[in-house]
């Protein structure tokens, strides 16, 4: 396994337990937190749970940063998103019964039902074609909602609908036909960039238009993007003015792709990275796409992430920025994740569920390294030039400085007193490799900062 990664002309940041930034918000609960949203100082989580941390909510709840609450009775089945939309809280719930299903809305104290409900005319619960509602955004002033679904209100709608007021309205012809014959056609997520309204899915048409998987709305016509994909698309996120998609797909049109795929313009391309499961037998995905600053973050089911030829350890979460893959110090061990909050360009919080019997709930926060290769400064230090060859200069603006240099299995290659000001260090004798520079200053405040030696 190589641990140095000339591919995108980038380094892979790898780090060990020993620099773990990892801590366990709630580690007990009974199903798959599949989603979050903060709301002022609060988080809302829904999915498949009905009970979190201790507290019987039924596939929702509410977190205050010390204790999660039930909210009302909770939901019928599982959810899937909660969308905050101009302060109101819309949930998009799966139905895991032959009946309709209805887009709801939390006032605070209760749940209600936004207009019609929603029915598949084909509904097998046995073989999980029921009225799923997946996703609600808000496009040029009207709600619109996506599902598993061609019936609303007892007119035919399909897969997609738009809030009028007083009821849902079509949007075009909506979606139909599936890329892979499942039954199902999964419209998964949306995304309004600018004027355009963005949705993947398992579907093959929308509007009558071979879309294979993703498509844009413009407000009047249904448009194709490139060749689509070959299989399920399940995330489409901006990440530092690029789009991204992920999903289960392996190709767009001859493009193999290993489900991660980047938006040129013009077609779906390679983005040099990809995910996948080293156990054939399992299901690698991309479940959800979000951006902490100008960091990408890819999470579902896999545990190995793949540049050119190299392979390496990274457990359901990965970061992209700055041209430079990160595991996050490794992942999430023993199950998967699909929840994602971002804060800013400082920390993570996610949620997804062990593979231990009755899947418990995972809620974890992570706390991210310095991740810049590009001597970019951090609070009042500033570690270049990146990579190094023979002198690694440190420049602090505050107090004198401690640094241990660690290899990536912790163990110390040397110990440095930094002066304020600018310090350099000879390190022409060790070998290329990547290491963590743990720099503590004199307040006993720690600062980690990975190098690379070429």
């Amino acid at each position: 396994m190589k641990k140095l990664i000339t591919t995108l002309g980038c380094c892979l940041l790898m780090a060990t337990a020993s620099f773990s930034q990892w801590t366990t918000v709630c580690g007990t609960g009974n199903g798959m937190v599949v989603n979050m949203v903060p709301v002022g100082s609060d988080i809302y989580a829904t999915g498949f749970f009905t009970n979190i941390c201790g507290e019987n909510a039924k596939h929702i709840a509410r977190y205050d940063g010390a204790s999660w609450h039930a909210m009302d009775t909770g939901l019928t089945d599982a959810g899937h998103r909660i969308s905050d939309i101009g302060g109101t809280l819309y949930i998009s719930p799966y139905m895991q019964s032959a009946d309709s299903n209805w887009v709801l809305k939390w006032d605070g104290s209760h749940f209600s039902r936004v207009g019609e409900g929603v029915y598949l005319s084909t509904v097998s619960p046995m073989s999980s074609r029921v009225p799923n509602i997946y996703d609600v955004v808000s496009y040029r002033g009207r709600l619109v909602a996506c599902g598993e679904f061609d019936i609303v209100g007892g007119r035919p709608i399909k897969g997609i609908m738009q809030w009028n007021g007083t009821q849902w309205d079509s949007v075009g012809s909506g979606l139909s036909g599936e890329v892979v014959l499942t039954g199902v056609i999964y419209p998964h997520q949306m995304l309004v960039i600018d004027t355009s309204l963005y949705v993947v899915g398992n579907f093959k048409y929308a509007g009558g238009v071979t879309v294979n998987g993703i498509a844009r709305w413009d407000g009047y016509n249904w448009h194709a993007m490139g060749a689509g994909f070959n299989n399920f698309v399940y995330a489409l996120a901006m990440v530092n003015g690029e789009l991204y998609a992920g999903g289960e797909f392996t190709m767009s049109g001859s493009t193999v792709l290993q489900r991660i795929a980047r938006w040129n313009g013009t077609d779906w391309v390679h983005p040099g990275f990809g995910v996948y499961y080293s156990t054939v037998a399992m299901h690698a995905y991309v479940h959800t796409i979000g951006a902490g600053g100008t960091r990408g973050i890819f999470e579902g089911g896999f545990d190995r992430v793949i540049i050119g030829s190299d392979t390496i350890n990274a457990r359901s979460i990965i970061a992209f920025g700055g041209g430079t893959v990160s595991t996050l110090d490794g992942g999430i061990t023993n199950g998967e994740l699909e929840g994602l909050i971002t804060y800013d360009d400082t920390a993570l919080l996610v949620g997804g569920a062990t593979f231990s019997a009755g899947a418990a709930s995972r809620v974890s926060r992570y706390r991210f390294h310095d991740l810049s290769v590009n001597g970019t400064a951090v609070g009042d230090i500033k570690v270049y030039p990146q990579p190094f060859t023979n002198t690694l200069i440190i420049e602090t603006t505050t107090t004198t400085h401690t640094a241990h240099l660690l290899d990536m299995m912790g163990r110390e290659t040397g110990r440095y007193t930094l002066a304020k000001g600018v310090s350099e260090l000879a390190l022409g004798h060790l070998p290329p490799a990547m290491y963590v520079l743990e720099l503590t200053d004199a307040n006993g405040n720690i600062t980690y900062k990975k190098v690379l030696k070429q």
